[in-house]
């Protein structure tokens, strides 16, 4: 692997990588900050139980507030997380897949010792660094603001297994969108398709007769709510989303390598 490919990728990604990081700690931070008031309102309470159970699913509101790792997973993670991830891999992605070839640096790329293998997995390692960081500000921001303003009362494993599968989401998307984007050089697919995954999900969670859905959708294994009750995936589930990305980026080089990319 040629380093200076996932250099250039990093550069491209590090811009929008650092912005949308810092708008997550700020925003979680936020959250648990305002905890403290929502966790002893009765009112907030009131209105969780007046509220029907499909409003609170199709609203993301998939937890009590009675503990912190079940309101941010209410509040952050059962939609805006991935949401943000979401769209942050789809529209990164095609920039590092279509951007080369409107700008024509990937001629320059093809023109040197660097493997067209070798320039796909470089975006792909860029954008996994990408959302590790991500995660990781999530994750050190969600525990940060237990401490602060909750003294320190976490459910270490539900938070930290939240923070895993969003990432394990979002790295399945990226690798998909990757392999996309060797074909077209737009984000109308990879977003159509997510979108289709997502909603699925969403009507698979409001029935049991439609929970088919949930479970032919990526989003299937990303449910807060069960995590925190401590419903957590299965390692086969695991290994299955880890040998997926790894399928796609493969996918991905092959594509790519059959592409007939003008010097």
């Amino acid at each position: 692997m040629k380093g200076s490919a996932v250099l250039l990728a990093w550069r491209q990604l590090q811009k929008p990588a650092y912005g949308y990081a810092a708008a997550i700690a700020a925003y979680i931070l936020l959250l648990a900050w305002l905890y403290p008031s929502v966790a002893t309102n009765p009112a907030v309470t009131r209105l969780m139980h007046s509220l029907p159970p499909a409003l609170l699913k199709l609203a993301g509101i998939s937890s009590n507030f009675s503990t912190y790792t079940g309101y941010m997973a209410s509040e952050f993670y059962s939609v805006i997380d991935i949401w943000v991830l979401m769209w942050f891999v789809v529209m990164q992605a095609t920039q590092l897949m279509g951007a080369p070839r409107q700008n024509h640096s990937l001629q320059w790329w093809l023109s040197t010792p660097t493997s067209r293998t070798e320039w796909v997995l470089g975006q792909a390692l860029a954008l996994g660094a990408a959302l590790l960081l991500l995660t990781g500000v999530a994750t050190g921001a969600g525990i940060l603001g237990a401490w602060w303003w909750n003294g320190g009362h976490l459910h270490w494993a539900a938070f930290l297994w939240l923070n895993f599968i969003a990432l394990m989401v979002s790295a399945l998307i990226a690798a998909y969108s990757l392999m996309l984007l060797t074909v077209v050089q737009t984000p109308g697919w990879p977003l159509s398709i997510t979108l289709v995954l997502y909603g699925m999900n969403l009507i698979g969670g409001l029935s049991a007769k439609l929970a088919f859905l949930s479970n032919w959708s990526v989003f299937g294994i990303y449910q807060p709510g069960q995590i925190v009750a401590g419903a957590t995936p299965t390692a086969f589930a695991m290994v299955g989303f880890v040998v997926a990305i790894g399928l796609f980026v493969t996918l991905a080089c092959i594509l790519f390598n059959r592409q007939d990319l003008a010097l």
